[in-house]
């Protein structure tokens, strides 16, 4: 859970990607404390980052307007 928390919100500059381990962990590094959010602030976030993700690394393509 913690890789995938640290890759979903790196693009918006709370964690560096710092390399893989000999095994190929992923590790990373805190670059600012993640702001103390309520249940429902921090769920909108994550889902806000999850479709991030998705939309760029091509998993998902917003549909244009009609």
């Amino acid at each position: 859970m913690h890789i995938a928390i640290c890759t979903l919100l790196e693009p918006y500059g709370y964690y560096e990607f710092e390399g893989r381990d000999k095994d190929q962990w992923p590790h990373f590094k805190l670059n600012q404390l993640i702001p103390a959010l309520g249940h429902q602030a921090e769920q909108h976030l994550m889902k806000e980052a999850m479709i991030d993700y998705f939309i760029q690394n091509d998993y998902f393509t917003p549909a244009e307007d009609f």
